[in-house]
């Protein structure tokens, strides 16, 4: 009788925590940049020619509201097998995939905003003062180029200066 007495008593169990999404609008948690409450922010890391990684920090408001959508990183081949266009606002959307490429086998999707993309700089080493402009002194650079209120043929200068592979910022909405 006092066995039941004190299950009477006793709280119910917590109720079981329901468990994370393994991903969102088919973005994994690892290539999500972190929704600060008011933008998406993380550090974006770049492959330089040397093999080395250089790591830039990187904040974007979102285009479709809070938690609306996400901001992903994703690297893909080139050529990339997607069409790009200008849209309202300011900014280059994913017009079309090609069925079959680069950006289907990692599944890039009609609507994306392109945020931002990698690209290739070149800088003059100086110390040869007899041939400053021969080539040998160039050193190539991985950057990060914002893609928001830009010109759409300063994007695709951008997106074509890569080699083999890009790095691209992409948004998606939340459906």
């Amino acid at each position: 009788m006092e066995a039941d007495l004190e299950a009477e008593i006793a709280p119910p169990p917590p109720p079981p925590t329901p468990s994370k999404p393994k991903t969102v609008a088919g973005v994994s948690p690892s290539e999500a940049l972190e929704w600060t409450g008011s933008a998406f922010a993380g550090a974006i890391e770049l492959e330089q020619e040397d093999g080395s990684k250089r790591r830039t920090p990187a904040e974007w408001s979102p285009w479709y509201g809070d938690q609306k959508s996400i901001i992903f990183q994703r690297e893909v081949n080139l050529p990339l097998g997607i069409i790009l266009e200008e849209a309202g606002g300011g900014a280059i959307r994913v017009a079309e995939v090609r069925e079959g490429g680069s950006g289907e086998r990692c599944d890039i999707r009609p609507g994306d905003v392109l945020r931002a993309c990698s690209a290739i700089s070149s800088t003059i080493v100086y110390g040869n003062a007899m041939f400053p402009l021969d080539g040998a002194n160039t050193k190539w650079r991985r950057t990060l180029a914002p893609c928001d209120m830009q010109p759409f043929e300063t994007v695709m200068e951008q997106v074509t200066s890569n080699e083999g592979t890009i790095l691209l910022v992409i948004e998606r909405e939340i459906k």
